[in-house]
C-alpha cells in the first residue's frame, strides 16, 4: 500500500544550496542565486529557516517551535506550511521525503 500523500513526520525539508544570508537583529534576509532577489524572514521564519537542514521532519521543526513560540497549535501548524510552502515556491527548500528502511525478505 503506497501513501497518496506525504505525512508531516516524512517530510524532511532541506535548504537548498548557494543561498547567502545576512542576519539583522531578529530578521534574516535571504539572498538566492543567480537573481540574488533579497526574501527577507521574520524571526519565526528564521527559525523555520534554520531548522530547515534536512534532518528534521516538519513535525519536529513543529514540536521545536511549540517549545519557543506561545500560540495555539493550528496558528503554529498554518505559519509553518505556509512558510516552508512559500520557501517551496521561492526554490529555497527542498520537501524531500525520509527514506523508508529497506524491507528485508527474511526466509519462512
Amino acid at each position: 500500500m503506497q501513501d497518496t500523500e506525504a505525512a508531516p513526520q516524512t517530510i524532511l525539508p532541506k535548504r537548498r544550496r548557494g543561498i547567502l544570508e545576512c542576519k539583522v537583529l531578529n530578521e534574516l534576509l535571504l539572498f538566492a542565486p543567480p537573481d540574488e532577489d533579497a526574501i527577507t524572514l521574520n524571526q519565526s521564519g528564521r527559525a523555520i529557516w534554520e531548522l530547515c537542514d534536512g534532518q528534521h521532519t516538519i513535525l519536529e521543526i513543529f514540536r521545536t517551535l511549540r517549545q519557543r513560540y506561545e500560540c495555539s497549535d493550528v496558528e503554529l501548524f498554518a505559519d509553518l506550511t505556509t512558510t516552508l510552502l512559500q520557501l517551496r515556491d521561492l526554490d529555497l527548500v527542498e520537501l524531500g521525503q525520509q527514506q523508508r528502511p529497506a524491507e528485508t525478505n527474511l526466509p519462512a
